[in-house]
Formats: C-alpha cells, structure tokens, sequence
C-alpha cells in the first residue's frame, strides 16, 4: 500500500517578494520608472506613484494572497476574450431554433 506523503506550502507556491510574486513586482517598479522617464518628477506623477504604492500595490497583494497564479491566469485568459464572453446570453443566436425531441401530433 502506498503511504501519502504531504508536500510543503513553500514547495507548492512561488515565492512572494513584498507580498506579491515577483513578475507582479516587477510589472509595479517598471510602471513607477516609466512614469518618471517619461514625465519627470513632476507633483503628478509623484501623486501617481503614491497612489499605485498605497492603494494598487496592497490591493494586489491582497489578491495573490490566497492565489499566487491568479494575475498569470487573468493573463492568459485575456487571449480568449473574443472566443467567451464576459457575460451569458440569454437569448439563442438569430437563425436558430431548438428542435423538439416530441413527435409533432
């Protein structure tokens, strides 16, 4: 009989870097540097980078805490947007009918 033998947390999920993973991190400084390339040290874009530190940045943190992989799964999905709607459809397609299974009397 085969004993079960239970992995660790830390080998299971990636390791998180200020409480996010790592390409999320880097995806935050990437965005913060290209403001100030591109704009400068203006008051603007120090308003911007305080926000995305103080409110986007626990946000997402919040987010990957219980899944690590969620932003990556949000990502991949976004290349089968045209194939699945954000919403169902109520209404069958124009043109098609559902057939009975009842004989017609």
């Amino acid at each position: 009989m085969a004993r079960e033998r239970r992995i660790h947390q830390s080998l299971l999920r990636p390791p998180l870097f200020l409480s996010v993973p790592f390409d999320v991190l880097v995806a935050e400084l990437a965005f913060l540097l290209g403001l100030f390339v591109a704009f400068g040290a203006s008051r603007v874009v120090l308003v911007y980078a305080v926000l995305t530190l103080l409110l986007a940045h626990p946000m997402l943190a919040r987010l990957t805490a219980k899944d690590p992989l969620a932003l990556r799964i949000f990502a991949a999905s976004l290349a089968y947007r045209r194939f699945y709607p954000a919403r169902g459809t109520l209404l069958p397609a124009r043109g098609f009918r559902p057939r009975s299974c009842l004989p017609r009397l």
